[in-house]
């Protein structure tokens, strides 16, 4: 239900198939029900963080009492013994079968919570293939914000003693040298998701038309995030439901284009639905007479990719709303919600393009908006050339990644 996750899963077996072709991958799902495995062709087994509780409504002490009975269960190595638990012992027989652990891309390693609550189940995962002996892959991922000293320790006890680690962004590859991360594992790589492949053109138009996108008129592509639990401060998420509004009513009056609002996550639970609010603000400009149009489908990635590069210009805060819209050349305004957004742009040089989440203010908004659309055809030249050397990259990591295991 996360389309940017999903996306990354999807880009990885890819990239993985290049690496070793015709392997088997299992994947260690937090949520292992959701139908979007079954539908793309994964096996799953349940992951640390779905056998501890915590995609059931309990307490975090709840949580913790239920994590320390779940590591026991899978720090134990002995292929004899076997638990009640099914669950457990279909995690230990995965890690037991298979060759290789990869830690999928994204950004899974920040600080949150008040007392850094559920980090530790996270890291979990990786710290399982010292424990099976098995070699660990980490897959182009941001690291951070860190801000406790035992989150960082246990990162670079983690990440320490993998083969390789690609990082994806400038932020996270600071972080990584900062907490000690050996210089000779760690390569920058590009986000896996900038190769997905567009969906099928004849069924993109038919999406937006059926939402009600005017093919013929200029276009401005939207993605909104939601308030996310106690994740983000609530004045600053009032501040930016708030700027964004007045900003798009003010850029769609001054250069007549339609407002295109898109479902970039939409669960799996409640408070990660961006759904909700993006409804209540499509509706809020209509009620001004804005023309804005709100495509309410949970769509597959590649056809979101696909419908992002119709649009003429984006403003995302969704990261992979604006990955997959810059995929497509789509110049693209980056509203960072953590570090690793900022990290990102920073390394793909498109830097001018993005606005911190505590810094939006509404003249600011409408300069670099305005400076987006006015200038969208050299963004677009632009971003075709950063594709291709982001490219390149990839594949250099790729062939760096077979040199890894030609022994094995």
């Amino acid at each position: 239900m996360n389309a940017g996750d999903l996306g990354l899963l999807i880009c990885a077996r890819e990239f993985l198939s290049r690496v070793f072709p015709s392997c088997e991958i299992s994947v260690s799902a937090n949520w292992p029900d959701e139908p979007a495995y079954q539908e793309n062709g994964f096996a799953v087994a349940p992951s640390p963080w779905s056998l501890s509780g915590l995609n059931m409504e309990s307490s975090s002490l709840q949580q913790l009492r239920k994590f320390f009975f779940t590591s026991a269960k899978l720090y134990n190595t002995d292929p004899n013994h076997t638990f009640s638990d099914n669950d457990a012992n279909c995690l230990r027989a995965a890690y037991k079968e298979a060759d290789i652990i990869v830690s999928v891309p994204g950004n899974q390693f920040y600080s949150s919570g008040r007392f850094g609550w559920p980090f530790p189940i996270s890291v979990t995962g990786l710290l399982l293939a010292q424990r099976y002996k098995k070699p660990l892959v980490v897959l182009p991922q941001s690291i951070g914000p860190l801000k406790r000293w035992w989150e960082k320790r246990l990162i670079r006890s983690a990440y320490g003693s993998a083969k390789r680690v690609f990082i994806r962004d400038e932020n996270s590859l600071e972080l990584a040298k900062a907490i000690g991360l050996p210089a000779e594992k760690v390569r920058y790589t590009p986000d896996l998701a900038l190769g997905l492949q567009p969906g099928d053109f004849v069924r993109t138009l038919e999406v937006l038309q059926e939402a009600g996108v005017d093919l013929t008129k200029p276009k401005l592509g939207v993605t909104l995030i939601s308030k996310m639990n106690h994740s983000f401060d609530s004045q600053e998420m009032y501040n930016y439901y708030a700027v964004l509004k007045s900003s798009l009513a003010y850029f769609a009056r001054e250069h007549f284009v339609q407002i295109v609002f898109f479902n970039q996550v939409t669960g799996p639970t409640r408070v990660e639905n961006d759904g909700i609010p993006t409804a209540r603000m499509a509706n809020s400009l209509q009620e001004i007479g804005i023309d804005a149009i709100h495509v309410d489908k949970r769509l597959p990635p590649a056809l979101l990719k696909s419908c992002y590069g119709q649009m003429d210009a984006f403003l995302a805060t969704r990261l992979h709303s604006g990955i997959y819209a810059i995929g497509m050349t789509v110049p693209t305004l980056f509203i960072g919600y953590l570090t690793k957004t900022q990290g990102i742009v920073r390394s793909l040089k498109i830097e001018d393009d993005f606005i911190d989440i505590a810094d939006l203010r509404e003249e600011r908004v409408r300069s670099k908006l305005e400076d987006l659309w006015m200038n969208r055809i050299g963004k677009r030249k632009n971003l075709s050339n950063i594709l291709a050397y982001a490219q390149q990259q990839i594949e250099e990591s790729i062939e760096l990644l077979k040199k890894d295991f030609s022994n094995v």
